[in-house]
């Protein structure tokens, strides 16, 4: 049975789409739901202070995290799992939210990624700029209203942030030092001073293969499943 180079593609790329996330070592996300509006309702441990962030879900569903009443509020989600972000070449971790920044005095809305081996990556986002927060005054300029980024690290030392699918900025974890901090992912508003406005629409990071790997993987299988046939 012979099938031609655009089939073949057509069922590779449909084979990626299908098996990324499984064929990952994990995939955590939040996205609110009807049956579960926030993160906590989700498996998220959610970390507060001054009562937190006036909460809403706005009417494109994202999460609002509205902490301009006072500058000692803290409000902001994280998963801790020991041994969880062990990226390598093959399996890079990612790290992908989309985020509005409507209001901030100072950097203290966005993400932030913990290795075990005490590696930090903390990647902060105002209105109209991009930072990060261990390689400071490094920023870029950004549009205002919400984007799409996503952080790869294929070591967890270095990392490229993407903003809406184009590569951005790139640069390196920081080192606390020795001990064991277990690895942990983190998002919101997590520093007390600033006050700040901000719109959540999804968050989602996960160890998974490169798409090019999967890919070449479901050709392969495919091209074996047509010679047998």
């Amino acid at each position: 049975m012979k099938r031609s180079v655009s089939a073949l593609l057509v069922a590779g790329s449909a084979l990626v789409g299908a098996g990324v996330p499984a064929l990952g070592d994990y995939w955590t996300q939040y996205q609110s739901r009807p049956d579960a509006p926030y993160p906590e309702d989700q498996g998220w441990q959610r970390i507060i202070d001054y009562g937190g962030a006036q909460r809403s879900i706005d009417e494109d569903g994202a999460l609002v995290l509205d902490s301009l009443g006072s500058a000692g509020i803290v409000d902001y989600y994280r998963v801790i799992s020991p041994g969880m972000i062990h990226a390598e070449p093959e399996h890079p971790f990612s790290m992908e939210f989309r985020l509005g920044v409507d209001y901030a005095n100072a950097p203290e809305v966005g993400v932030t990624v913990w290795s075990d081996d005490r590696w930090d990556l903390a990647i902060r986002v105002s209105m109209d700029r991009v930072y990060s927060l261990y390689e400071w005054p490094m920023s870029i300029p950004i549009d205002p209203g919400p984007h799409v980024f996503r952080i790869t690290s294929s070591e967890m030392r270095t990392y490229v942030l993407s903003i809406d699918g184009v590569d951005a900025m790139s640069g390196s974890f920081y080192y606390h030092g020795g001990g064991f901090t277990p690895s942990t992912v983190s998002w919101g508003d997590d520093a007390q001073g600033p006050i700040s406005l901000s719109r959540w629409g999804y968050v989602g990071f996960g160890v998974v293969p490169e798409p090019i790997s999967a890919m070449c993987l479901g050709l392969v299988l495919v091209l074996r499943s047509s010679r047998r046939g």
